[in-house]
């Protein structure tokens, strides 16, 4: 056997192994630098470090950035600490008691949107319930920052409408200087409900030179009741798709349209009721449909001819049985999760400046977040209402999409809970949560805070549903749970669900009780943690 007596004559496979793992980035700095060969190896075992720790905190690397493979590696894992320990030390913890937008305050209820570090709020003159939404403007804020950009300060976003349109949604995509807003307006004696989707650049709100249609025009909700009153519109954009989901729950209505932003053409529509939608991917769709207690996975198909496709679900996932004894409902299914990769390579002219990380939360990985309302009939025939929330991977919903379309079924495939859900998903009671939630969170973690009906002393709760994450963790939940609704004042334990829910997802939860009293809502994005204090409304 040949003895090795230096280090420099160790297999180069042996030394990679060594310096990615046994090395400090501080001894790899130094060691690039006594030679030649060194430098040649430490570089490679850079990018087999990175790679490995890109991979085990399921970010998505951004080669565009200039940042060095040092500075990535020392930033990735900065940013780790900073949402493992919630120190601040990379992730920015702030509360907005500070921030007025002009012509008043700023609360939860009337945040929009944030991406790329900026806030986006609606006018101080809004409507903004769970069944309805509409607001007179738009403001918004580059929001303090780890990377030191210049605080721009509260700006109005000068887009021009017709003085009888209400904006009823809008959605940043700032690494395309894109702002999607959706407006209405009825017309009378018609009782015609007109509908536009406005395609601007967020830097002038002029019509955006990628669209070759900046308005897209449509009617909707004729001879529905209260349309214009009680219109929700939920709108997303993804690469080259913009969903658009209009609700008037008081009258059971709801309608879906698919459109491609940059050519103008409808693609797909549905008048199925649904409650709520979210992209799994560019070309996949879950609707929530609690009237039917389930959960819809559709594809969305391009249609050679001039009509657009109808929207025809590919899988059924049911969710638990309702309870018929207590004639238990589900009223309400919405859900939130990261937005899909909308990056790209592409500057556009007199953009605001933007500093993208180089790297961001992969969303291949991301969580999907599940709000449900049920309601039941309790003792002394009192209507009563239970919340839960549960988690789910979206890739462990597009595995599923698969399966089923491999089996090449005529009608969509129907999986019952206790076949997909239990060993995917994790459930939590959250009637004593917050009713706010913002659809904000950072990949695989989400952030809640508890009512002040229940806890006097707010708590702050941060979830991780990291698998590479867990082991070794001292906050680590990995135990199978059953989920029951529990009365917030013990008056009975009337259950909404006709069967056992189980459920086992693994995950890491951590606690504040302390720290951030006082606060009303949280929520997060790739670079800080927000919280809000609550509102003092004077009398």
């Amino acid at each position: 056997m040949r003895w090795t007596r230096y280090f420099w004559d160790l297999p180069n496979e042996l030394i990679l192994d060594i310096l990615s793992f046994d090395l400090s980035l501080s001894d790899l700095q130094h060691l690039r630098l006594q030679s030649r060969r060194f430098r040649a190896h430490v570089d490679a075992a850079l990018k087999l470090l990175y790679r490995r720790e890109v991979q085990a905190a399921a970010v998505v690397d951004d080669p565009t950035s200039s940042a060095s493979l040092m500075e990535r590696i020392a930033r990735l894992r900065r940013w780790e600490i900073g949402f493992r320990n919630f120190n601040g030390s990379e992730i920015d913890i702030d509360t907005l008691c500070h921030v007025n937008r002009p012509g008043g305050g700023i609360s939860p209820d009337d945040i929009v949107d944030i991406n790329c570090g900026f806030l986006l709020v609606s006018s101080p003159t809004v409507t903004r319930t769970y069944s309805c939404s509409s607001t007179s403007g738009i403001f918004y804020a580059r929001l303090p920052s780890i990377h030191h950009l210049e605080n721009v300060g509260w700006q109005r976003v000068p887009f021009t409408r017709d003085p009888e349109e209400v904006i009823r949604a809008f959605q940043l995509v700032a690494e395309l200087d894109l702002l999607a807003i959706v407006t209405s307006r009825k017309s009378s004696p018609e009782d015609m409900h007109h509908l536009t989707l406005h395609l601007c650049t967020f830097s002038t709100a002029h019509g955006h030179p990628w669209a070759s249609r900046p308005s897209i025009r449509w009617t909707a909700g004729n001879g529905v009741p209260n349309f214009h009153s009680q219109l929700h519109v939920k709108l997303l954009v993804v690469s080259d798709n913009v969903g658009l989901l209009l609700t008037v729950r008081t009258a059971n209505y709801s309608q879906f349209l698919v459109f491609n932003w940059k050519t103008g053409r409808q693609k797909m529509t549905s008048t199925t009721v649904y409650d709520d939608f979210c992209f799994l991917s560019e070309d996949v769709v879950l609707f929530t449909a609690p009237s039917q207690n389930r959960l819809d996975l559709c594809c969305i198909v391009e249609s050679s001819k001039d009509q657009p496709q109808q929207v025809s679900a590919g899988l059924h996932l049911l969710l638990p049985k309702l309870n018929e004894d207590a004639e238990a409902v589900l009223r309400a299914v919405c859900c939130n999760t990261s937005p899909l990769d909308n990056h790209t390579t592409v500057a556009m002219p007199n953009a605001h400046p933007l500093y993208l990380p180089p790297f961001r939360p992969s969303s291949r990985d991301s969580i999907i977040v599940f709000n449900l309302i049920y309601a039941m009939i309790g003792p002394l025939m009192i209507l009563d209402y239970a919340a839960f929330r549960f988690v789910v991977h979206r890739q462990a919903l597009l595995d599923l999409l698969a399966l089923s379309v491999t089996e090449r079924s005529a009608e969509p495939q129907r999986l019952a809970w206790s076949d997909w859900g239990p060993v995917r998903t994790r459930w939590f009671a959250a009637t004593e949560d917050q009713d706010t939630f913002l659809g904000v969170m950072s990949g695989q973690r989400y952030i809640s805070v508890a009512s002040k009906d229940y806890q006097d002393n707010f708590p702050v709760t941060l979830y991780d549903f990291n698998p590479q994450n867990i082991p070794g963790s001292d906050h680590a939940v990995t135990y199978r749970a059953r989920t029951e609704y529990v009365e917030p004042y013990r008056s009975h334990d009337i259950q909404p669900f006709g069967e056992e829910v189980w459920s086992e997802l693994p995950y890491i939860r951590k606690v504040w009780l302390t720290n951030y009293d006082g606060m009303e809502c949280a929520m997060m994005d790739d670079e800080r943690i927000i919280l809000f204090p609550v509102r003092i409304v004077p009398r």
